[in-house]
């Protein structure tokens, strides 16, 4: 019983084709939140988007969002500035590169492991 076990078992994690790599992409704790996700997806579409449009859009607390976009500004994925607006002053995000990048290559991880689990 042991031996098919076994076969079972190496059958599962040899047809798996998952590197640590890709598993380090999906399992990243900037893409774990839905929050921090949704506003990389808004970013990644628009070319900037004020804070409070944002913060509007999303239905959440200036202070919760002002904490989601800090994660993501340390991790690189974002950068916030400064302008005026009709002579008041906006935050204003923009996604970074390397954010546009992050993002694109775990929408193609999962968009990748999610066609592999319908095909199967």
């Amino acid at each position: 019983m042991s031996k098919l076990l076994e076969d079972t078992d190496g059958k599962i994690e040899d047809s798996l084709d998952i590197t640590e790599n890709k598993l380090e992409i999906i399992q990243n704790p900037i893409f774990s939140s839905t929050t921090r996700l949704t506003i990389l997806m808004i970013l990644n579409a628009n070319h900037q988007v004020g804070f409070t449009n944002l913060r509007k859009l999303l239905k959440i607390t200036a202070g919760n969002l002002d904490h989601h976009t800090k994660t993501l500004e340390t991790a690189g994925f974002l950068k916030k500035f400064k302008t005026f607006s009709f002579k008041k002053p906006m935050t204003v995000l923009k996604i970074t590169d390397c954010g546009k990048k992050a993002f694109r290559t775990y929408v193609d991880q999962l968009t990748e492991f999610i066609n592999r689990s319908i095909e199967k």
